[in-house]
């Protein structure tokens, strides 16, 4: 894409609004997993994310696809009106959400169902999340986030009585604190080609915290090969706890305003 085509996609991104459409809009486009370019430039992303690049990790998300319970989309740069260039020339990123069953004691719920304590919790959990390096910093990624809260309760994507949203991410810790940056850095950059430590004041915790998700608990996750003699565990891993969060929807607000006033609200984050 030359500069003056880029420049016109950025000003055409900086007047997006949201949609009322049960259909994604045009920031977002489903990933097609039969179609053999498509996987490939997927897995071309996922290598340069440097997380869940192998070819059993993309036949499994097309089964998922498949069966009704993920939903994977590409990112797009919003259309040059000058050239018209097709959706391909304009997949920036990835996102997808999936439908996923929380045990009632993990532990204590903060978006469980009132009375429903003993229950399993469904929810949409948003991951496999990745924005070429190039186009970051120009609020692609929020809006992709902010339609995927929209599309959670919108079938087929997502289902009506979805209650909140789910994510997990690596831990403000690793980001914020010097102690731990000086032994983390290490193993997180070796995930993948390019790969750089954030800077303090750049993690995700922070970010999503920005845009309304609140932690409910920080639990060792992330598994990544990490030799012994440099501070791996046992299994030659180094294990990052990552920070599951969540916010309500548009369904469990609904629950909770009915009680009280809206403007009173306030997601509870409970350890």
């Amino acid at each position: 894409m030359g500069d003056a085509g880029f420049s016109s996609a950025i000003a055409q991104l900086q007047t997006m609004g949201p949609t009322l459409s049960d259909k994604p809009s045009n920031l977002l486009e489903p990933i097609n997993l039969h179609d053999p370019a498509q996987f490939a430039e997927l897995q071309r992303h996922r290598i340069l994310c440097g997380w869940k690049h192998q070819d059993k990790y993309l036949l499994a998300w097309r089964a998922a696809v498949d069966a009704g319970t993920l939903a994977i989309f590409w990112i797009l740069l919003p259309p040059n009106t000058d050239t018209m260039q097709p959706p391909a020339d304009r997949r920036v990123g990835h996102i997808a959400m999936e439908r996923i069953t929380y045990a009632p004691e993990s532990p204590s719920l903060p978006f469980a169902p009132p009375g429903g304590e003993n229950d399993p919790v469904e929810a949409m959990d948003l991951n496999t999340f990745f924005i070429l390096p190039e186009f970051r910093r120009l609020g692609l990624g929020r809006r992709a986030v902010a339609e995927m809260e929209r599309l959670a309760t919108v079938e087929p994507y997502g289902w009506r009585g979805c209650r909140a949203m789910t994510l997990n991410t690596f831990a403000r810790k690793y980001v914020e604190e010097d102690e731990l940056r000086a032994v983390a850095e290490g193993p997180y950059v070796a995930m993948g080609e390019g790969i750089e430590y954030p800077a303090k004041g750049t993690g995700n915790e922070d970010w999503y915290g920005r845009m309304g998700y609140a932690t409910w608990k920080v639990v060792p996750t992330y598994h990544v090969p990490w030799p012994r003699e440099k501070g791996g565990n046992e299994r030659g891993e180094y294990v990052f706890d990552a920070a599951w969060m969540w916010k309500g929807l548009a369904s469990e607000l609904a629950d909770i305003c009915s009680s009280q006033p809206c403007l009173d609200y306030v997601p509870m984050v409970r350890a």
